[in-house]
């Protein structure tokens, strides 16, 4: 017989509240960090952020993804891809539990963007390296 004890949290009833706290974010645009709250709505399958001077952002769980190389293990930082420059830092266990179960795509690299441009500019680059060899010398 082990000792080991199994607990499961049964709900009867309503149904449970929606998992919530406090986080960090950066909205990417300006210099500055913002308390906001947040709710992991299952529903909407989202992230509700709810920052105190602006408008409500809602993150797809499946555009979320955690921001790599990161030295202190205590706390998950989390991008979206539709907002890549902004970050939502939890520092709460239970919270980043919560989301790591939720985010199957949290540790995918997010998609490039403008591969189109970037071609482009490296095109560029290797037809002036040619005008510069072979024409101008």
């Amino acid at each position: 017989m082990s000792d080991r004890v199994i607990s499961t949290p049964i709900h009867v009833g309503a149904s449970p509240a929606k998992p919530e706290g406090f986080a960090d974010f950066f909205d990417g645009r300006s210099a500055r960090v913002q308390r906001v709250s947040f709710e992991i709505d299952d529903d909407a399958h989202a992230i509700v952020i709810r920052p105190p001077e602006s408008d409500t952002l809602r993150w797809p769980i499946d555009s979320l993804r955690a921001v790599p190389d990161q030295a202190d293990k205590s706390r998950l930082i989390l991008t979206s891809t539709d907002r890549a420059l902004a970050r939502l830092t939890l520092r709460d266990d239970e919270a980043i539990m919560l989301v790591r179960a939720r985010a199957p795509k949290l540790k995918s690299k997010p998609p490039v963007r403008g591969k189109g441009r970037i071609f482009a500019w490296a095109s560029a680059a290797v037809a002036s390296v040619f005008l510069i060899v072979f024409v101008l010398v």
